[in-house]
């Protein structure tokens, strides 16, 4: 879609759903983090008829939400666009991006629901339906010429059909025909535990999103939308890691919500391999994107987007953190209940984000944005790191996490050097970058023993569930096993 657009029309497609993504931090009130925690740790005790009114509750709170954010935000698209944004051009692509708060507030509470309910293929069947449709969509519109306007259309389209799927899903499946005789359980006492439980949450995500928006508002206000558009082109990449964080980041708060804090061991085993596992995989992609960038964005993008390989490099910087609990932290602790040091987290960022926003961002443009993505976030994270350590008395494999860090900076530091001074065609830059990353990585993988053989073990169980994609990891972990062994 972005090549067949250009980087500015792309840019203004960012533009327009900047205010849909303010509406939606306010569509949320934390009910669907509480829907996970309650929906799992109410099935384990057996508590059905408290699920079935949290399940009903819940979804009243989010739909009435939804429909006044959407309505506000329809109602004032014009205004936003002329007097805010400053193109009163945009006004429609927000009227019609505005439907998308009613959609993704029915496929966020349903997707809550399933991973409370620990059916991972529900959420992958939603996940996959709308992705293929979007894929085939959004293009199709923008090449027959519809423009930004089929670009929206193309997303709007397949959110709220994913919507419909996802709510008829949970209806037919867990929302259970009312037991009258069951009266003494009050929707209200669902809604009180849902809010107080997700409030705190609801105000972290509200720091953090609030800091995001500020982001993005600054974006719009001192960058020009060819720029906007290289940037969100290279932001695009990091769906190649998503495949590994989100379903990681998914299934540990559940995990976490069913761990007894008393069990300190069983909780620091999880804990630390949690942070290992994710960053044995998430590293090395990573720093494989990041020496392979120019030939990707020349494949995929072709020559309209210039700028987009050195955004790449400096976002995809974002995520080197895994190592450090990047993925996990959070998850601990909204798992074990203490959302009050998630929004002290949020806090800091905030505190150090917002004024290197404003200085940086106005002055510096999209690399002014990317110094701020990679600086602000880092003292929360280690304050979590200290928090656990204090309150907890366990932190990282600090050992396992080195061993990480130097296996891809050895792999990245070879692949670059021998790229920089060799040249080839894009394809075969791709192949040979990508086969030498792999290999130096496996070879210092294998030599700094990095893994044990319980880990393999771990390992192999995990991947299991990853469909055709099982056997490909399968042949790299018994080769370890053979060599560990």
């Amino acid at each position: 879609m972005a090549r067949f657009l250009g980087s500015s029309s792309y840019g203004n497609i960012t533009l327009a759903l900047i205010p849909i993504s303010i509406a939606s931090l306010f569509g949320d009130l934390g009910v669907n983090a509480g829907l996970i925690k309650y929906v799992s740790e109410y099935r384990s005790e057996g508590r059905q008829e408290e699920v079935n009114t949290l399940l009903r509750t819940g979804l009243l709170i989010k739909s009435t939400a939804s429909l006044i954010l959407f309505l506000a935000v329809s109602l004032s698209s014009g205004y936003i666009s002329t007097t805010i944004l400053r193109q009163p051009d945009l006004q429609p692509l927000i009227q019609l991006a505005s439907l998308n708060l009613l959609a993704q507030s029915m496929i966020g509470t349903s997707r809550s629901i399933f991973v409370g309910y620990e059916r991972m293929e529900l959420y992958s069947l939603t996940v996959i339906f709308f992705s293929v449709l979007k894929s085939v969509l959004a293009p199709l519109l923008v090449l027959v010429g519809y423009g930004a306007i089929g670009a929206i259309l193309g997303n709007t389209l397949p959110l709220s059909m994913t919507g419909i799927i996802s709510l008829t899903l949970v209806i037919r499946l867990f929302l259970k025909p009312k037991n009258h005789s069951a009266s003494s359980i009050n929707p209200w006492w669902a809604a009180k535990i849902l809010l107080r439980y997700g409030f705190p949450l609801f105000l972290s995500t509200l720091l953090a999103g609030s800091l995001a928006q500020v982001y993005n508002s600054l974006m719009a206000l001192h960058i020009a939308p060819y720029d906007v558009g290289n940037y969100q082109a290279a932001t695009n990449f990091s769906v190649l890691l998503s495949f590994f964080t989100i379903p990681i980041a998914t299934v540990l708060f559940p995990l976490f919500s069913k761990l007894d804090h008393s069990a300190r061991d069983q909780l620091r085993l999880v804990f630390q391999n949690s942070v290992k596992y994710a960053a044995l995989i998430t590293m090395p992609v990573t720093l494989v994107l990041i020496v392979l960038s120019e030939p990707l964005v020349h494949i995929i993008y072709g020559s309209s987007f210039p700028l987009t390989a050195l955004y790449m490099r400096f976002f995809l910087l974002t995520f080197i953190f895994t190592g450090l609990g990047g993925l996990s932290v959070v998850s601990l602790l909204n798992g074990q209940g203490r959302t009050r040091v998630t929004f002290t987290i949020n806090a800091i960022n905030l505190c150090i984000g917002l004024p290197l926003s404003l200085v940086l961002i106005p002055r510096h443009g999209v690399m002014g944005l990317l110094a701020t993505l990679i600086l602000a976030p880092r003292p929360g994270l280690f304050y979590g790191l200290w928090w656990v350590k204090r309150n907890l008395g366990f932190t990282i494999d600090w050992r396992a996490s080195t061993k990480i860090y130097l296996s891809s900076f050895s792999a990245y530091a070879i692949s670059y050097f021998v790229l920089a001074y060799v040249n080839l065609g894009e394809w075969v830059e791709l192949l040979v970058g990508a086969s030498l990353f792999v290999t130096v990585y496996l070879v210092m993988v294998i030599l700094l023993r990095t893994l044990k053989i319980g880990d393999v073990k771990n390992l192999r169980s995990v991947l299991s569930s990853m469909g055709p994609l099982t056997r490909f990891f399968n042949l790299f972990l018994n080769l370890f096993e053979r060599l560990l062994g």
